[in-house]
């Protein structure tokens, strides 16, 4: 197992020495000392082979990245592409992602336009503009987190003249495009863009005072797809199955193809596609009998889905913010629960924040530069509402296709839902001030804090097992 795990970390380290040279090599020297230390010299070997790996494939992407970016001809002002996703509508613009082809490559760009007319996907259009490469942003953080999503460069508000209009929408957009129709025309706003981030991921549509306010309470994970929304569509789902009598291996196989095109439909978000995949494994374990530890199986998620796309171990918030949450709920639920000497809903619930607090903490105070300590009073009071809503805006949806009168008396009641979570948001801001802001730390500084913290997990862990070895 220690093999396993070696070579999969090892690959994951490699990509930070290819990024950040210093921070990987102090990172490496940290592991290989304490390889030598506590494990057998043969670990080594196999961390030293992924960690080569990670860095060849960093070499690799780099070298993609750059053969890419050539591509483009600064004198080119004239470009005719394929809309090739479904457009993302913000509350002010829509952008269209592109693919351009020239001598017999693609690359991916991005266009921001207008929100009228509205684009489809499949549509055939031509552009004429000066293009931005992601390096020459503005928005520093913004243009990584393009290129960590194979976005080569931005169009900002060219003229655009629609050549074929053949959309090629497929029946999982469409169904996406009617679910949101129904939602914005049942709800009002705020309540309205909500739902639809919640259920979609669409969270541009939210009004930028709500994302913010969501933020400053410390509850902005919520209204983002998750794990969370993976495991309660999974338990419905298969509670749902069970009722007529299926067995547990088919239910467990419907209920994979559904989340397979869920996650498809709301365009194999980060998070989304994390949860997917520890899910897949687990339960394909299940099926074939094989255990997994939870830990392993989120490493092989890790590296699966950096060795598709590696910066977004950089670049990609929500695929930092998604492993960290889940690494603080595997290591540090069960040392947190004795905290609060109770196993009611609420106890746990706290613990479970306070765990992923603890984890994601010193990465978003990194990032935003401040931290919320209403967050653990907030995701008490908020986190039963919105699991009550994913069961219930679920059912809602299904019935406005089969009953639409009564699917809409069920979508006001989810309006009321988010509606009153906006009054207990907007009091808690209002009236308990706690969020800190202040200089943005070192990320030398964010590294020791969390190694720190792995330090901290590892004398709990060695404390537990000689408090079992006392009792025997």
């Amino acid at each position: 197992m220690f093999r396993k795990y070696s070579c999969l970390i090892g690959f994951i380290v490699g990509l930070i020495i290819w990024q950040q040279p210093g921070l990987g090599v102090a990172i490496c020297l940290s592991l290989l000392v304490f390889l030598l230390i506590e494990v057998r010299k043969l670990i080594v070997i196999f961390f030293l082979i992924g960690l080569n790996i990670g860095f060849l494939r960093m070499t690799a992407a780099n070298y993609y990245w750059q053969s890419d970016t050539s591509l483009l001809n600064s004198q080119v002002n004239d470009y005719q592409g394929l809309i090739s996703q479904v457009p993302r509508q913000t509350t002010d613009a829509q952008w269209l992602t592109v693919k351009y082809t020239i001598n017999n490559q693609s690359i991916k760009l991005l266009i921001k336009t207008s929100l009228y007319p509205v684009y489809q996907r499949g549509q055939f259009i031509s552009w004429h503009g000066q293009y931005q490469l992601n390096s020459d942003s503005q928005q520093q953080d913004y243009g990584n987190y393009l290129q960590s999503q194979g976005v080569v460069a931005v169009f900002f508000q060219p003229p655009i003249k629609l050549l074929i209009s053949t959309p090629t929408n497929s029946w999982l957009d469409q169904l996406k495009e009617k679910s949101i129709s129904i939602i914005q025309r049942q709800m009002i706003e705020p309540e309205s863009s909500i739902m639809v981030a919640y259920f979609f991921g669409a969270d541009d549509l939210i009004p930028r005072a709500w994302q913010d306010l969501y933020r400053r309470v410390g509850i902005s994970h919520v209204i983002a797809i998750s794990g969370m929304h993976i495991m309660i569509m999974a338990m419905l789902l298969q509670k749902f199955l069970f009722y007529f009598f299926l067995s547990k291996k088919s239910s467990q196989i419907i209920t994979m193809i559904f989340l397979v095109s869920y996650v498809l439909m709301i365009g194999n978000q980060a998070s989304a596609l994390r949860a997917l995949l520890m899910y897949v494994i687990l339960t394909i374990g299940q099926m074939l009998y094989r255990s997994s530890h939870n830990f392993y199986t989120l490493l092989i998620v890790a590296v699966l889905t950096l060795f598709w796309q590696p910066l977004l171990l950089f670049y990609d918030l929500g695929w930092q913010l998604s492993f960290l949450a889940v690494a603080g709920l595997m290591f540090l639920t069960k040392y947190t629960q004795q905290i609060f000497f109770s196993t009611s809903t609420v106890a746990q619930t706290l613990a479970a924040t306070l765990a992923a607090m603890i984890m994601t903490g010193p990465w978003l105070a990194y990032k935003f530069a401040g931290f919320s300590f209403l967050a653990p009073l907030a995701n008490v009071l908020v986190i039963p509402a919105f699991d009550f809503l994913l069961s219930l805006g679920l059912i809602s949806l299904l019935l406005s296709f089969l009953w639409p009168a009564l699917g809409t008396v069920l979508l006001q009641i989810c309006w009321q839902v988010i509606h009153r979570v906006n009054e207990i948001v907007f009091w808690l801001d209002k009236h308990l001030q706690f969020f800190w802001s202040f200089n943005q730390p070192s990320l030398l500084m964010v590294t020791i804090t969390y190694l720190l913290i792995l330090l901290f997990i590892n004398r709990l862990y060695i404390f537990s097992l000689i408090k079992k070895s006392q009792l025997r």
